[in-house]
């Protein structure tokens, strides 16, 4: 009982220091003038393809872990059974599929409401919006359940189908809506489409899926859900000590290609027969490569469209000062230092190994630094290389964009504002090596210190969750700081110099800590 009562009061603080700050700003942001951009005529594409996305990422991460969850034994036991899976498993299922829906409900409810605010809807629109944003959580529940009940041969078909069905429809919806259309023609647009068709629409089609739930439930397999149950228990396990990676680690995409390739040849170099390893592991987990390449593709735009952004607000004030807190620059950085963090994730298998091999015996014949430097060679020279490639692509493509509205007339207008300043293209470079090093960062990090569950009284309250959940969540902080000292290296290498000085030093107190000589 004491330990749930400390889980609720953590939960309560995290959510007061952290989530309720957020969401204001959100909404202040949604209710003031940020609310503009959505209603940018890019809008109802942008729409669209983030539907898909949900429902396809639904439909993926139902194999991983699905919302028929239960803990391992009573799993065991209720699946080994002739018991009907409606009845042990139903309750689960609900249960998720009310968080999600709540979720979509919400947002559609924010959108709504950004458009009321901002005197482009009427306060009534606010309903068929909101609703349409339930049916929509809805089908994404059902996408859940059908990604643990079905295979992976179903899964990959279900979301090339709607990612295909997606590209067709957003075109329709870009091509339905003049691009230099103004906000307000936007919304008379959208609200001239039948909306209550579309929502009838929704509605039968969920009513249809949900009828499937039951035949989804059955058909189950005993043994995933056993598999699936042990595996969420274990992250649950390490995340209530705060171990994240830990818990992520344990839905890591297990090889599946390239198994006849060999890994391990003959190199007079060393370094050479390092960058072949982690080079040929990486490859045995295609789907993973293929995620980490699209999210670095996704970090290079995103970081040279906040360096352009940097570079024409000093331009435009003559001086660091406006280029630093200009436009978008911190933002799209911050956005760049998370998405490249993440994505790192599928090159730097050489660097955790590196740091787990720190703590016992040599085995290589090197020491701890020279053996983390051999593993650091690949996703350096791919990451770097795969940002920087992607920007003067982007760069070429985008060099004569115009000021749009939305998220992505914004990236094309800062892309092309970069694609005139050579000391733009250092930023992609510079967020590669700066993302590097937050990972080799947290792979030398450990578990969690025993001084960290000290309370730390205040007349607010015991702040010591708090600092346990900033220990937990510190690399995804040097992330959003590395991104941020990337964006504005054009004009203000000091700030890029104090995020390199901050990596490093956490880098450095970190890990066993002597290397072998």
């Amino acid at each position: 009982m004491r330990e749930r009562a400390f889980r609720v009061y953590a939960v309560a603080m995290v959510c007061a220091v952290a989530v309720v700050p957020l969401a204001r700003a959100v909404w202040l942001s949604l209710a003031g003038a940020g609310g503009l951009h959505l209603a940018a005529a890019a809008t109802p594409a942008t729409v669209v393809i983030a539907i898909a996305c949900l429902w396809s990422g639904a439909l993926i991460a139902g194999g991983m872990r699905g919302p028929a969850l239960l803990r391992p034994f009573p799993t065991w036991v209720r699946a080994s059974s002739d018991r009907s899976r409606v009845r042990d498993f139903g309750p689960a299922t609900l249960r998720g599929g009310a968080v999600v829906t709540a979720a979509t409900t919400v947002t559609a409810a924010a959108i709504a409401t950004a458009f009321i605010s901002n005197g482009l809807a009427a306060p009534l629109a606010a309903v068929p919006i909101a609703g349409a944003g339930a049916l929509i959580g809805v089908l994404a529940s059902v996408a859940w359940l059908a990604g643990q009940s079905l295979g992976a041969s179903s899964r990959a078909a279900g979301t090339g189908a709607m990612i295909a069905a997606a590209g067709v429809v957003a075109a329709l919806a870009s091509g339905s809506i003049p691009q230099s259309a103004a906000p307000a023609a936007t919304v008379a647009a959208w609200a001239a489409l039948p909306l209550p068709t579309l929502l009838a629409g929704l509605a039968v089609l969920a009513v249809a899926l949900t009828g499937c739930v039951p035949w989804l439930l059955n058909r189950l397999e005993p043994a995933l859900l056993v598999r699936q149950a042990v595996r969420a228990d274990a992250a649950s396990g390490y995340a209530e000590v705060f171990e994240l990676g830990g818990a992520l680690s344990l839905y890591r995409a297990v090889p599946s290609a390239g198994r006849r390739v060999r890994a391990v040849g003959r190199h007079r170099m060393l370094a050479v027969a390092f960058a072949r390893r982690d080079a040929v592991g990486t490859l045995r987990s295609p789907w993973r490569l293929a995620a980490g390449v699209a999210g670095l593709a996704a970090a290079g735009v995103s970081v040279l469209a906040a360096a352009g952004f940097a570079v024409a607000a000093a331009d435009a004030a003559g001086g660091v000062a406006a280029g630093v807190g200009g436009g978008a620059a911190w933002p799209l950085g911050a956005l760049a230092g998370v998405l490249a963090y993440a994505a790192f994730g599928s090159f730097t298998d050489g660097v955790r190994h590196a740091a787990d091999a720190a703590e016992t015996t040599a085995l290589y014949g090197v020491g701890d630094g020279t053996l983390m430097m051999l593993h650091a060679i690949f996703p350096l020279v791919a990451g770097v290389g795969i940002l920087v490639l992607v920007a003067i692509v982007a760069a070429l493509v985008l060099s004569g964009a115009v000021p749009g509205a939305g998220i992505a007339g914004m990236i094309g207008h800062g892309v092309a504002v970069a694609a005139g300043s050579a000391a733009a293209y250092a930023a992609p470079a510079a967020l590669g090596v700066l993302t590097l090093a937050v990972r080799v960062a947290d792979a030398r990090k450990g578990p969690m210190p025993v001084a960290m569950l000290t309370p730390i009284p205040t007349e607010a309250g015991d702040l010591g969750a708090l600092r346990r959940v900033v220990w937990a969540v510190d690399a995804l902080l040097l992330a959003i700081l590395a991104g941020v000292g990337a964006a504005v290296l054009p004009v203000a290498p000091a700030i890029s110099v104090v995020a390199v000085i901050a990596i490093v030093a956490v880098a450095a107190r970190r890990g066993p800590r002597v290397a072998r000589e």
